[in-house]
């Protein structure tokens, strides 16, 4: 229990801080380059006080996988060595070598993460949940809000395939960097801000006006860019939309639903009150 504690307290520190200063970078970006969204001080509030929960959610459950792993472990069915390039003597060497291997994570993480985020528009189940998430209509940086039970769905689609066939020995500092930046990303893809890291940049990696047309109400926009942190999956799998230059994106949510408050955050089961809304976007 003592081992089941620390761990908690460690990954508890490694995600509730750097999550909080990327909420304050991003709602200060968000101020000073509005995108015309409607964004209350009370949702934002609400939004970091839900933030706090999901995440510790989230790390419960990361733990509780850990600690899992430690009862049975689990040999993955590739697992690359790569300790002689992430702790070289070189430092260039170093460096190179924790990009290369953040790029093949994310990539790899990503993979499942698309599949997952397409099962849970097209399961009446999981779309159930999901749809709290495309309900906001005040949608921002800090209240781009999951039901409380995404992590339970998620972290088997995303760590159970990363666990079981491909991962890295000796990786160096990646998975400290890469929550780091996971954080930053998700709540930057989700800002309304009109500032964003540009048309040509946006082939590549998945940003706020890139992800936001996941969100739109516009017909136009279903069922596209299910992919958060890159856009390679949806490149291949044909569900890309990039925006054009000055083309307005509209507003967010779902058709005739409000947004939710705190409590539909926590619901046992929000079960879908409109007939149309496992095509919403």
């Amino acid at each position: 229990m003592n081992q089941f504690l620390a761990d908690f307290r460690y990954l508890a520190l490694l995600s509730l801080v750097p999550a909080f200063i990327a909420m304050a970078a991003v709602t200060a970006l968000e101020y000073a380059f509005p995108d015309g969204t409607r964004t209350s001080i009370r949702s934002r509030i609400c939004g970091a006080a839900l933030r706090f929960c999901f995440i510790v959610t989230l790390v419960l459950c990361q733990t509780m996988a850990i600690e899992a792993t430690k009862w049975y472990p689990i040999e993955p069915l590739v697992l690359a060595h790569v300790g002689q390039f992430t702790h070289a003597d070189s430092m260039p060497l170093r460096v190179a070598s924790w990009i290369v291997i953040y790029i093949l994570a994310v990539t790899f993480t990503e993979f499942w993460m698309y599949w997952f985020h397409r099962l849970q528009h097209g399961n009446r189940l999981l779309w159930s949940y999901h749809r709290v998430h495309h309900s906001n209509r005040e949608l921002n940086g800090i209240n781009a809000l999951d039901h409380f039970s995404d992590p339970f769905f998620a972290l088997p689609a995303m760590f159970l395939p990363s666990i079981v066939l491909f991962s890295f020995d000796n990786g160096g500092p990646w998975p400290y960097v890469l929550t780091q930046l996971v954080w930053l990303h998700g709540i930057f893809d989700h800002a309304a801000t009109r500032l964003n890291i540009g048309r040509y940049l946006r082939f590549l990696v998945a940003d706020n006006r890139y992800h936001r047309v996941h969100h739109s109400r516009d017909p136009a926009h279903f069922d596209k860019n299910f992919s958060t942190r890159i856009t390679l999956w949806d490149w291949l799998f044909g569900t890309a939309y990039f925006p054009k230059r000055g083309e307005s994106l509209g507003a967010v949510g779902i058709d005739d639903a409000p947004t939710p408050r705190i409590g539909t955050y926590f619901a046992l089961h929000p079960r879908p009150k409109f007939q149309n809304e496992l095509a919403a976007p």
